[in-house]
């Protein structure tokens, strides 16, 4: 199990439909993980954040299971 964190500042950045930057600070070594735990929010978004559909994607691509 990996348990990824999105920066305070960039978790604003990052919306269930994706995003276009072509570097952001995300997990990228899907293969060896089995669950990924994506945490996010701030005090204005509340604390449940769905993660990007980019890091969705990556991790179901590589057939890691994201909570």
């Amino acid at each position: 199990m990996n348990m990824a964190t999105v920066i305070s500042h960039t978790s604003n950045a990052n919306t269930i439909i994706g995003n276009d930057r072509t570097y952001s600070r995300t997990f990228n070594n899907y293969q060896y993980n089995d669950i990924m735990v994506s945490w996010a929010g701030s005090a204005s978004e509340g604390i449940i954040v769905p993660p990007a559909k980019n890091e969705t994607e990556k991790a179901h691509i590589n057939g890691t299971k994201i909570l």
